[in-house]
């Protein structure tokens, strides 16, 4: 816990960092990024800083944005929404990366406000009816 209020300087101060990383950048490099900062500041400071995790999951492999799943998701949104979607990656974790580990591609895919996990976080009814119809269509496609 740190100080009780802002003109306190504590003896001891304790921070996180929530990292979600894209498959294409190494969770290790970065926390000996962090460590050797850490390294750097404690000397210069002459503190203790200590690096510790939490959580350690190295992001899945990413889907191929050719890739079948893929190609077939983007034509049931263009067939049923009349929309142009756009194949992207998410620094989120989702149940499609114990998938794309065991070599299967996989997608997440799903019409939202902008606003997941923000205060009064909500779901459009329309969105959620637009997206079953899509995982439908899809499913038909099969």
């Amino acid at each position: 816990q740190n100080v009780p209020n802002v003109n306190t300087i504590p003896g001891e101060d304790v921070f996180y960092f929530d990292c979600r990383m894209l498959p294409q950048y190494q969770l290790s490099d970065l926390l000996a990024d962090m460590k050797r900062i850490a390294a750097d500041i404690a000397a210069e400071f002459k503190v203790e800083v200590k690096v510790d995790t939490e959580q350690f999951a190295q992001a899945a492999p990413a889907t191929p944005a050719d890739a079948p799943v893929v190609r077939m998701l983007a034509e049931a949104v263009r067939q049923v929404l009349a929309k142009e979607p756009s194949p992207m990656g998410i620094g989120g974790g989702t149940v499609a990366a114990f998938f794309r580990r065991l070599g299967i591609p996989a997608v997440v895919w799903g019409r939202n406000e902008g606003q997941a996990h923000q205060p009064n976080e909500f779901c459009v009814i329309a969105n959620m009816v637009g997206n079953a119809k899509v995982y439908a269509h899809l499913c038909g496609q099969l």
